[in-house]
């Protein structure tokens, strides 16, 4: 109710004065007349009536005092009243404003005056109205506060807002069953738990769809939350972790991995460290899984401290750095290798080079000693002629032939295989080139008692890309391979077939073949022995025959049966015939 104003506390005093006026002469009429008193009873009733007469008024002051006081303390609540952040109104049992402060007023727009006699549920939407009266009835039935959010419209119905009612009956004697309201206009609140509830919900729903786990670790160290997504990554559902310590998570840990990850979460949860953790975690059906786990340490706005995190499956990723570390490791030991292949390439890059000086040297000599060789010859002709037979030493002239025969041989043999060709064209006669090779062979052939057996296709003979002296120093490495490994008696098959634009001369021997740990090992330089008995030599016919032949577009290649014999194939590419006009 609104508080009584200054003039009404004076009526009501003027009220309770003549009321006292009218009982004291009511009284002094059932007395008895003052004339029948003695003069004793007269004194004595006029001095109480003295007394009674000062009591009264310092009763009437005291009164006084009290009303200026409580008359003070109702301004204030008046004040208080108006001036409150937020409406009260006053309802009768039907649900009619019967008082209202000025907040009430500014909330539904209009005057104070003007809510006075109006029903409350006039300032209500439509949607509201069946809510509120159920409300009403509720308040009205019981003596308990009970709160309910209406949407309200202002008085020009143009513009509504969210409002809280907060309300209790209040049975007033004086005035009948009424009901007392508090109104709040909560729009702020209410869009602001709109604007969190999507939130949430936008949140829930990132965090049911997303692959990775969210978790809530409790300040007691027992898990609160665990994302759906958990049982993608462990087998396990969520709710069998919800409420479970954290130490329980330890024993699915990889052992490697356990003491650095009850560490991590020892300082998270004593709030010194962020989580930031990968480890293996063993899976429902048993084997691991490479997990990523991040957390940190928060405080509630109440209070109360979690751990958050995520967790991801980062399997894929370290089976990429597992592969991308064996890559490299391959890759170091490729180039490593190669590395190895660049320095024996330039070792045997060197070695020919040498080989090459000295097969020109050799040259330069057998041309030089060919011709005073020739002439020692003709000399020793004549002596032979001037001795007698029957001389002791006649026998010795015959000897000193042969050996310089023999020599001049070997220096023609060196000349022939060693001159410079010329290089003008790299084209020569395959067929000839090997005839010549085999007449320089001729007297290690018979030496050895080895036969060589030749047969061509008629197409095989087509020039060869390929300088003459180059292909002859290929064919006698090749060629004098086959006769060191051969037998007495055995024979050797030279084969020239032409396939696919190239010519294929096929040197076949019958002799032990060559093993597969040396295989491998043939076209290396100064590995002598890999390809013949004898081993003999300086290793270096096969990887000069092989640099020959590639330097031209060609190849030499190998087909070995342990027992049975190997057969070297030297692939010549053919001189391209000319287009006819």
């Amino acid at each position: 109710m609104k508080p009584e104003k200054a003039g009404e506390s004076r009526d009501t005093v003027s009220k309770w004065r003549k009321q006292a006026e009218e009982t004291w002469h009511k009284r002094l009429a059932a007395s008895a007349s003052i004339g029948e008193l003695s003069m004793e009873d007269a004194q004595e009733r006029l001095r109480d009536l003295e007394v009674r007469q000062l009591e009264l008024e310092l009763q009437n002051e005291e009164l006084r005092r009290t009303q200026i006081i409580l008359q003070e303390s109702r301004d204030r609540f008046s004040d208080l009243y108006d001036s409150a952040p937020v409406g009260y109104v006053t309802l009768d049992a039907g649900g009619t404003i019967v008082a209202a402060n000025v907040s009430a007023a500014t909330l539904f727009g209009t005057e104070r005056d003007r809510l006075i006699g109006k029903p409350l549920s006039r300032f209500l939407s439509k949607e509201s109205i069946r809510d509120y009266d159920l409300y009403r009835r509720k308040v009205m039935a019981g003596r308990r506060r009970h709160k309910a959010t209406v949407v309200m419209t202002r008085d020009d119905a143009a513009t509504s807002f969210f409002a809280g009612l907060d309300s209790i009956a209040n049975p007033d004697v004086s005035h009948g069953e009424q009901m007392l309201v508090i109104i709040s206009d909560i729009s702020g609140l209410v869009k602001a738990e709109e604007a969190m509830r999507q939130s949430e919900e936008r949140y829930r729903m990132l965090v049911t769809h997303i692959p990775d786990v969210t978790w809530t670790l409790a300040s007691d160290g027992r898990f609160a939350f665990i994302s759906e997504s958990f049982v993608k990554l462990t087998g396990y559902a969520a709710a069998e972790w919800i409420g479970q310590d954290w130490t329980l998570w330890m024993s699915f840990i990889h052992p490697e991995d356990a003491d650095r990850m009850r560490k991590a979460i020892e300082n998270l949860l004593q709030r010194d460290a962020v989580l930031d953790m990968e480890y293996r975690f063993r899976h429902k059906d048993g084997h691991w899984v490479w997990h990523q786990c991040r957390s940190t340490f928060s405080f509630g706005a109440h209070g109360g401290s979690r751990a958050d995190g995520i967790l991801m499956d980062i399997s894929t990723r370290k089976q990429a750095e597992n592969s991308l570390r064996q890559f490299n490791k391959k890759l170091a030991r490729q180039v490593s290798e190669q590395s190895e292949l660049v320095r024996q390439h330039e070792r045997e890059h060197s070695a020919l080079a040498k080989l090459a000086t000295a097969g020109r040297m050799a040259a330069i000599v057998a041309h030089e000693i060919n011709n005073p060789l020739a002439g020692v010859l003709n000399s020793l002709l004549l002596i032979k002629k001037a001795i007698p037979e029957e001389h002791p030493n006649y026998r010795y002239v015959d000897l000193v032939d042969r050996e310089l025969k023999r020599m001049g041989q070997i220096i023609q043999q060196m000349y022939q295989l060693y001159k410079p060709s010329p290089r003008q064209k790299p084209e020569c006669d395959a067929l000839a080139a090997t005839d010549d090779v085999l007449q320089i062979l001729d007297s290690t052939l018979r030496a050895e008692n080895v036969v060589v057996r030749l047969t061509a296709d008629a197409a095989a003979r087509s020039p060869a890309r390929i300088y003459e002296n180059e292909l002859k120093q290929v064919l006698y490495n090749v060629i004098l391979n086959a006769i060191h490994v051969s037998k007495t008696g055995d024979e050797i098959e030279i084969q020239f077939v032409e396939c696919e634009g190239c010519l294929h001369i096929r040197v076949a021997d019958h002799g032990p073949g060559i093993p597969a740990d040396k295989l491998s090992t043939i076209f290396e330089a100064f590995n002598a022995g890999a390809s013949s008995e004898r081993g003999d030599g300086l290793g270096l016919g096969l990887p000069v025959s092989r640099r020959l032949l590639e330097a031209e577009g060609g190849r030499i290649e190998v087909e070995t049966e342990v027992g049975k014999g190997t057969t070297f194939v030297l692939i010549l590419p053919l001189v391209a015939e000319p287009e006819s006009a």
